[in-house]
C-alpha cells in the first residue's frame, strides 16, 4: 500500500517530453520546470522537428546533464507512442513523468504528481477535472466519447481509471517498463493513446491514483 506522507527528491524524477516542431513553446516550458523543481531531470525525445526545436534545446544543454535532446529524426517508426517509449528506455531515475510541451500540461502540477510517485503509487495519472477555454461542441463530444469508450474497455481489463486518453501521467519507472516489456505488442506505435495501452496492460492489482488540473489552450507549436 503506498505510505502517508513523502518527501520528493525531484532529481528521482525526469520528464520525457515527446515534441514535434515545439519551438515556440519548449524552451518556456524547460525553464519553468527547472526553476519550479531544482535537480528534476528532463529527456526531449524529438520526432524530426524542422522549426527550430532542437536548436531551442541546445540552447539550455548543461554540463550538469540534467536536459537530454534525443533525436529521433531518423526513426524507423514515427509517432507519440514510438516516441514515449524510447524516451522510457532511457530513463535513469526512479520515477519519470510524460507530458507536453505546450503548456496544455501545467507544470505547476508536476509536483503534485511527483508526491504521489513518491507515496508509493506505481502509477499517477493527470486528470483533467476542467478545460481553461471554450472548446467547440465537436471537440467536447468527441474527448467524452473517447472517454467513455475507453474506460468501458478498461472494465474489461479489470483496471479503473478517470482520463484513460490522458497524455500526462507517470509513475515507477522499473514497474512501468516491466509492463511495457511483458505487453509490448499491445502498443500502437504509430498512435497516441499511449496510456490507455499501458492502462490495458497492467496487472490487476497494481493502485493507481490522479491528480486533477485545468487543461490549458496549447502555448505554441503544433499538434503532434
Amino acid at each position: 500500500m503506498p505510505g502517508e506522507s513523502a518527501s520528493m527528491d525531484y532529481s528521482l524524477l525526469t520528464v520525457v517530453m515527446p515534441t514535434l516542431n515545439e519551438a515556440g513553446c519548449v524552451g518556456l516550458m524547460i525553464d519553468a520546470l527547472r526553476e519550479r523543481y531544482p535537480g528534476i531531470r528532463l529527456r526531449i525525445v524529438d520526432d524530426g522537428s524542422v522549426d527550430g526545436t532542437p536548436q531551442v534545446v541546445a540552447q539550455r544543454l548543461t554540463p550538469a546533464g540534467d536536459l537530454v535532446f534525443h533525436d529521433r529524426a531518423g526513426a524507423a517508426v514515427k509517432g507519440l507512442t514510438a516516441s514515449v517509449l524510447e524516451g522510457l528506455e532511457q530513463v535513469e531515475t526512479p520515477y519519470f513523468l510524460v507530458m507536453d510541451a505546450d503548456f496544455q500540461h501545467p507544470p505547476e502540477v508536476v509536483g503534485a504528481m511527483a508526491e504521489q510517485m513518491a507515496l508509493g503509487y506505481p502509477l499517477v495519472l493527470g486528470v483533467r477535472d476542467n478545460v481553461a477555454f471554450r472548446w467547440t461542441f465537436s471537440r467536447l463530444a468527441l474527448q467524452r466519447l473517447a472517454a467513455f469508450f475507453s474506460g468501458l474497455r478498461l472494465l474489461f481489463h479489470g483496471v479503473q481509471a478517470r482520463d484513460p486518453m490522458s497524455g500526462f501521467f507517470g509513475g515507477d519507472t522499473t514497474f512501468v517498463r516491466g509492463v511495457i516489456g511483458r505487453h509490448r505488442r499491445r502498443f500502437v506505435l504509430r498512435g497516441y493513446k499511449v496510456l490507455f495501452d499501458l492502462l490495458k496492460s497492467l496487472p490487476p492489482e497494481a493502485e493507481i491514483t490522479g491528480v486533477c488540473y485545468a487543461f490549458h489552450r496549447r502555448g505554441g507549436g503544433r499538434p503532434k
